[in-house]
């Protein structure tokens, strides 16, 4: 497991309610997988709230696509590391990342850098809208001390889904056969493909598998 880290935490501050705050830029160090994103509290004061990343989009959060989103979870002192909604998605070594936050409370405080461009934009709590507004305003000097960690993983797996494709019958609806399509990383090679049934619900192994080839590239 590796995890890269946003900021530090010689400053400390509050942030306002009604609002999704994104700091960045995180520059990934490895690729992976993401098992948790983290933020660091000062003071909680009963606050709960959820935390995001996004893409970076030429320099800015601004159109940049929602990877990964916590749901709601009460803050507590310290690192909160939050295993996200959606999970086990690609982060890609080199690439920039910008972390966002949504708070219940104007009164918790942060631990956080005075440097670097944030930006907000009004959103009700729990609002986390794909992709991130490029109505929101930028602001200066503070950055969040927040972080990232996952696993290790090979970039080229992660460029986008291999189309798994299984033929099972539906007895309880249909009575006859019918599609079902999951997803899985994409493989560079297809030497590699065998190695995908582990990652597959135990039920897709009992099921006639077919891979759809289209999307692999051949390196």
């Amino acid at each position: 497991m590796t995890t890269d880290t946003l900021a530090d935490n010689s400053a400390n501050g509050t942030m306002s309610t009604g609002e999704l705050f994104v700091f960045g830029q995180l520059t990934a160090s490895l690729s992976g997988f993401i098992i948790s994103l983290g933020l660091n509290v000062q003071t909680t004061a009963s606050a709960n709230g959820y935390i995001c990343i996004y893409n970076d989009n030429a320099g800015t959060p601004k159109l940049g696509a929602l990877l990964a989103k916590t749901g709601n979870f009460s803050f507590a002192l310290g690192w909160n590391d939050i295993v996200p909604a959606l999970n086990n998605l690609p982060i890609i070594a080199g690439n920039k990342y910008w972390f966002g936050l949504e708070t219940s409370s104007a009164s918790a405080k942060y631990y956080w850098k005075a440097t670097g461009t944030y930006y907000h934009v009004a959103e009700a709590l729990g609002t986390i809208p794909d992709p991130y507004p490029n109505t929101a305003s930028a602001l200066a000097n503070v950055t969040l001390n927040m972080r990232v960690s996952y696993l290790l993983g090979t970039p080229d797996l992660f460029s986008s889904p291999v189309k798994i494709v299984t033929d099972y019958l539906h007895e309880e609806v249909l009575k006859r056969p019918r599609l079902e399509t999951v997803q899985a990383p994409l493989f560079k090679y297809v030497s590699d493909m065998p190695r995908i049934r582990n990652d597959l619900p135990p039920y897709i192994m009992k099921k006639k598998v077919a891979f759809d080839l289209t999307e692999v590239s051949s390196g």
